[in-house]
Parts: C-alpha cells; sequence; structure tokens
C-alpha cells in the first residue's frame, strides 16, 4: 500500500487530518483529536505513536477494524514501494494531429503483451509509463532495433503528479 493509499483510506473513515501531516508522518485524527501518528518509515505497531488510547474508545469497533487495517498494510509493505514511482510520457516528435501531440498509447496495463500505437493525450489509455515499464518496452524483439524509438524512450517527458 502507497502512503497516498493509506491516506485515502484514512480520508474515507474521516479520521484523517491533513493540517497535522508533514513530510516524514501521517497523523490519524478523531474529532480535532490527535490519535495515532504514523512515521512514514514504520515497519510495526510499535514505531507508531498512540498519545491517545482513551480516544480509541470512542470510535466504533467498525471504524478501528478498518483503520488498523488499512495501517497493518501499510506497515507491512516494504518501505521502497510506499511511495508511488514516478512515471514519464513518450511523446512521439513529428507526429502531431489537430489534437495535439501524440503519445506512445496502448489500451491495457500489461505492458509485456501490450499493442502499442500513437494517439493524442486521453485519459482512457495507458501513455504514462514507470521506468521499468519503459525499459520492458525498449527491450521487446520488435523494438529492439527501432533506433529512433529506443531514443524517444530514454528521453521520455516526466509526468507531473496531479492533486486529485
Amino acid at each position: 500500500m502507497t502512503t497516498k493509499e493509506l491516506i485515502a483510506a484514512l480520508a474515507e473513515a474521516n479520521v484523517f487530518d491533513e493540517m497535522e501531516n508533514d513530510d516524514a508522518t501521517i497523523a490519524v485524527c478523531c474529532d480535532n483529536n490527535l490519535m495515532l501518528e504514523i512515521p512514514k518509515d514504520a515497519t510495526n505497531w510499535l514505531e507508531v505513536y498512540n498519545p491517545a488510547v482513551q480516544l480509541w474508545k470512542n470510535c466504533s469497533a467498525v471504524k478501528r477494524f478498518c483503520i488498523s487495517l488499512a495501517i497493518d498494510e501499510y506497515l507491512g509493505t516494504p518501505l521502497e514501494d510506499r511511495e508511488e514511482k514516478p512515471k514519464y510520457r513518450v511523446r512521439l516528435r513529428g507526429f502531431n494531429s489537430s489534437n495535439g501531440h501524440q503519445y506512445l498509447s496502448t489500451d491495457r496495463q500489461d505492458v509485456k503483451t501490450a499493442k502499442f500505437f500513437a494517439c493524442a493525450e486521453r485519459i482512457d489509455l495507458k501513455q504514462e509509463f514507470t521506468q521499468e515499464e519503459l525499459d520492458t518496452i525498449a527491450n521487446r524483439n520488435q523494438f529492439k532495433g527501432v533506433g529512433w524509438l529506443q531514443d524517444l524512450i530514454r528521453h521520455a517527458e516526466p509526468v507531473e503528479e496531479s492533486n486529485d
């Protein structure tokens, strides 16, 4: 579970207070009272700061269970997998249409078996790739000898993270 996914789960349970967070910890609050502080590098419950044991009793059993499940999953996630990996977009320079620039695109998530094509930016297509996915694409047999595509993949544009 990524940090972003944990924050979304806590927000859904209505116990996440963005104002209480910094870059190193995630605060779990209920009725503006700090219940837990989770260091982003914590790997077990012993590292989670619990200043208000009494407040847990004010939460319903279902809410406590949901919060605990989310935190358990987060604590069990290796540190290197908690933050989302940067994404890149491969602009096919020289390929333009009335819709704008064309990008390397596929309609499925698995880049090992996907068929690729050029298309303007569209949210319903996979057009953003991690570095690992770009390496997989570049090493596919049909692309190994295509120098111009290899060059485009090497110079992929970083995708700005959106604040959804």
